[in-house]
């Protein structure tokens, strides 16, 4: 298991800006659905 918080946290006091988000599968329907999904992940991490 990832601690995705951890990683953004740790990634935001070293000076990162941008994240790139892999997404293989798209569960939630449309390949845009997934995006928002993965896009309101991010942010509740408030990287």
């Amino acid at each position: 298991m990832i601690d995705f918080k951890k990683v953004a946290a740790t990634a935001k006091k070293a000076g990162m800006k941008y994240y790139i988000v892999e997404q293989e599968r798209y569960d939630n329907g449309s390949s845009v659905e997934a995006v928002k999904v993965g896009a309101a992940y991010m942010k509740k991490l408030n990287a």
